[in-house]
């Protein structure tokens, strides 16, 4: 009985040291370098627990905002207008992560807007992150939670990008999804018009999008008058 006591108290001491003092292979940093189209490339030393965003958050200027922009010297109005440029312009959807020869790439926006933490993937030791400039972009505007310019995908559809934007609006007039395409010579457009008011949820509207699309969403006009 003594025995089995003293095993007992033993485990829970060890169970305790454990939890206090972590292993040595997670407290062990890791080496990451980080490419392209950002404000401070270069190797950053991170833990084993870090995911693709964490080295491109170290990758980013760092400068404090003070309470009147104006008071900004010439140096920290060039970072700030640098933060400016990177945080607006990177292709985050197509950023690239390179481990022992091998290469995926990642949409860190649908992590960022959609929790997809397959998109975000955990680090080690000698991953070589490339981040490019954006090249292709789509806008959106109208009845959408957050319109904008989205950098766009080959292959990216409608509900892709209505994703992104967190959804329609409940006022939105889903009827009437208009499309502005540019023609081949690049000055004339075209105007396609969707109807996605059948779907139990416009993010699965499967209508194939093209670089530059302008996308418009209305208000129903039975919603306006009620």
């Amino acid at each position: 009985m003594k025995n089995k006591v003293l095993i007992l108290l033993f485990l829970s001491l060890a169970i305790a040291l454990a939890a206090q003092y972590p292993s040595s292979t997670a407290m062990m940093p890791i080496n990451v370098s980080v490419t392209g189209f950002v404000a401070n490339p270069g190797v950053y030393q991170l833990n084993v627990f870090s995911r693709l965003s964490d080295a491109l958050e170290l990758s980013r200027s760092k400068l404090s905002k003070p309470d009147n922009p104006l008071l900004l010297t010439p140096l920290e109005q060039k970072a700030a207008d640098q933060d400016s440029l990177y945080t607006h312009h990177q292709g985050l959807r197509e950023v690239r992560l390179t481990r022992q020869g091998q290469s995926e790439i990642y949409d860190l926006l649908r992590f960022m807007r959609l929790g997809e933490l397959e998109q975000n993937p955990l680090l080690k030791d000698g991953d070589v992150i490339w981040v490019p400039a954006l090249d292709k972009q789509v806008s959106v505007g109208g009845s959408v939670y957050l319109p904008g310019d989205y950098h766009f995908v080959e292959g990216d559809k409608l509900g892709d990008i209505l994703a992104l934007c967190q959804g329609s609006t409940p006022e939105a007039d889903l009827k009437r999804v208009l499309i502005y395409r540019y023609l081949p010579n690049g000055i004339d457009f075209e105007t396609i018009t969707q109807d996605i008011s059948h779907l139990t949820d416009p993010r699965d509207a499967s209508f194939a999008l093209q670089d530059k699309d302008r996308i418009i969403i209305g208000k129903d006009s039975e919603q306006r008058r009620g």
